[in-house]
């Protein structure tokens, strides 16, 4: 664990600009890239690991599997959870041993931008998952 970067942001959306491009190289359609885990909070400590879900429709998974694993990714399969796929991060001569990064592909559930809940609006997936880490950090969730 560190304390938070103020950077992690910004080495998100690098990861985000370098997933879209491969997907949109590979001609598969993306719904969404989300930063997600613990680096997603501002001000949380974490594992210095940028984890990236790339939301994209059922149909694309495969597709989608393939562009990851072409940027060295190791599929591992759902791993319990039903419509996400994780990934093994990539090893890299040189690689950044203090900052990760992560990959996961994850089914859409809905349209990416429906009137309810906006993309990384407060009722997001993103948002939620960002309020969930929050209280476990914090002590507030009673599971």
């Amino acid at each position: 664990m560190v304390e938070y970067d103020p950077a992690w942001p910004l080495r998100f959306e690098r990861l985000r600009q370098e997933y879209a491009r491969a997907m949109a190289a590979a001609a598969v359609p993306v719904v969404a890239i989300e930063h997600v885990g613990s680096t997603a909070v501002p001000g949380l400590a974490a594992k210095p690991v940028i984890d990236c879900d790339i939301v994209v429709a059922r149909q694309d998974v495969t597709a989608g599997s393939q562009v990851l694993a072409g940027l060295g990714f190791a599929p591992l399969g759902e791993l319990g959870i039903p419509l996400r796929w994780a990934f093994r991060e990539p090893r890299a001569p040189g690689r950044d041993e203090h900052l990760r990064r992560g990959a996961g592909l994850a089914v859409a559930s809905q349209p990416p931008r429906h009137a309810g809940h906006p993309a990384g609006g407060p009722g997001s997936a993103r948002a939620v998952r960002r309020r969930q880490a929050a209280r476990r950090c914090h002590g507030r969730e009673h599971r």
